[in-house]
């Protein structure tokens, strides 16, 4: 198998998918995506782009390229987060609301049926 590295492009403009990326290397999209992650964690300078016509994976070429992409990836850590904590206070909310049944409630239940 080839090693990933050796195929990622340098630059935006020539970035591969990670289906592309999987067929090249004889493996899935999946473990493309935590190979990636993995060389990531290395501090190999890889980004990836979700636009419609270069989308895909591909090595920083510039120190410019990869502030940019670093400060997309924080945008969007941001927004999970605010996600995140919005449905934390929604299932505060809910178990708030639930209220446990009372002794009274049960021994009633018990006694209908």
């Amino acid at each position: 198998m080839k090693r990933l590295e050796k195929l990622l492009p340098v630059g935006r403009s020539g970035a591969l998918t990670a289906r592309q990326l999987a067929d090249l290397l004889e493996t899935t999209p999946r473990e493309v995506t935590r190979s990636i992650e993995a060389q990531r964690r290395r501090g190999m300078a890889i980004c990836s782009s979700v636009d419609a016509d270069s989308g895909g994976y591909y090595i920083a070429g510039s120190a410019d390229e990869l502030s940019s992409y670093i400060a997309e990836r924080e945008r969007r850590t941001r927004n999970i987060r605010a996600g995140t904590d919005a449905l934390r206070e929604t299932l505060r909310k809910m178990r708030d609301e639930e209220k446990p049944l009372s002794a009274d409630c049960l021994a009633t239940a018990s006694t209908e049926g």
